[in-house]
């Protein structure tokens, strides 16, 4: 087993769970059960973010904005609604920038260098038919489609923008890729001023 100190024993409470990252570097799936399961034991991502995360589901994602629409139009609101597909999104994870958010969550050391090196020395090539390019690096390459890792790691890199509170006056939630944030007012112009 790896030094406790290398496992990032000294940076967090939390550390002791994820150890087992000192012992199996090559293991996405238990990484990702790791990984959730310190999120959702510390309450490190947002209340409102759903999808990707173990019972949040989109029934409770439409729940939330269901709700705050009830309660509007119960006061005789207006409810304004803008909502997006984040384009590329995973493709679009920076390394250094998921890092931070990594660090400012407070995950060990030893789990961001994994997860930096997971997202490293990447390269890809386009072939159809009988037509191949070559190989090549990809600067920037994101999240890997496909890896059990992408829906937590994309969670923490957009917590931050879901992380508003769900008030009377408006709010925010995202279910993995697909953002929403919501005004109440008396009016549609009020609530566009406001978002």
């Amino acid at each position: 087993m790896a030094d406790r100190e290398d496992c990032g024993a000294k940076e967090t409470r939390e550390t002791g769970l994820l150890d087992p990252w000192c012992l199996s570097p090559d293991l996405p799936p238990q990484h990702t059960g790791r990984l959730s399961h310190l999120a959702e034991k510390h309450g490190l991502l947002p209340d409102t973010q759903f999808g990707g995360r173990p019972g949040r589901t989109t029934e409770q994602a439409l729940l939330v904005l269901s709700n705050a629409i009830d309660r509007a139009w119960y006061k005789h609101k207006v409810v304004t609604l803008v909502a997006f597909d984040l384009k590329g999104a995973f493709n679009g994870v920076h390394r250094t920038s998921l890092d931070a958010c990594l660090r400012a969550k407070r995950i060990p050391t030893v789990a961001r260098k994994w997860i930096a090196s997971f997202m490293s020395d990447r390269y890809a090539n386009i072939g159809f038919d009988d037509f191949r390019t070559e190989t090549a690096p990809l600067a920037n390459a994101g999240l890997a489609q496909g890896s059990p890792l992408l829906s937590i790691l994309f969670a923490f890199f957009n917590a931050d923008l879901v992380d508003q509170p769900v008030t009377f006056h408006g709010g925010a939630s995202a279910f993995i890729d697909d953002y929403f944030h919501w005004r109440v007012g008396r009016s549609a112009e009020e609530n566009l001023a406001k978002l």
